[in-house]
């Protein structure tokens, strides 16, 4: 990986780490933008799904919250890597649920549900590694 963009994972890892409360804050509007294009069938205006969201960041931010809990406590470099992967995992399983649970009294069929839950999800992965990108094209 070049210096440059090192350094510009280097401020965003920085500032992830020093503000991450903002940094799940700052996923709801991309996140409701995702599910709005994904979910057009049920009629919902963007400002529901930006709610919808908000619900879905409170667990995310439990989440956060009990893996910062056990940070505390538990010591082991290799342990801690393992649970931060399975708190990741979690969390791409929940957000996966949470859009087929809710959306799934609008009529869809059991795999438009899937496809467009995982298309959310894809697209907000899609959309943060194209602003790392651009990110790390601006500090060149």
């Amino acid at each position: 990986m070049p210096e440059s963009s090192k350094e510009s994972m280097n401020v965003i890892e920085v500032f992830t780490k020093k503000y991450p409360k903002i940094t799940l804050l700052l996923t709801i509007p991309f996140y409701s933008i995702f599910s709005f294009l994904w979910f057009r069938k049920p009629k919902l205006n963007l400002t529901e799904h930006f709610v919808l969201n908000s619900y879905k960041t409170v667990v995310e931010s439990i989440i956060g919250l009990i893996f910062t809990i056990i940070t505390v406590f538990y010591i082991n470099q290799k342990g801690l890597r393992t649970i931060y992967s399975l708190v990741v995992l979690f969390s791409l399983i929940y957000t996966f649920w949470y859009y087929k649970q809710f959306f799934s009294a609008y009529g869809y069929s059991k795999k438009s549900l899937i496809i467009r839950s995982l298309g959310v999800i894809f697209s907000y992965m899609f959309f943060s590694m194209m602003l790392g990108i651009v990110m790390a094209i601006m500090k060149i």
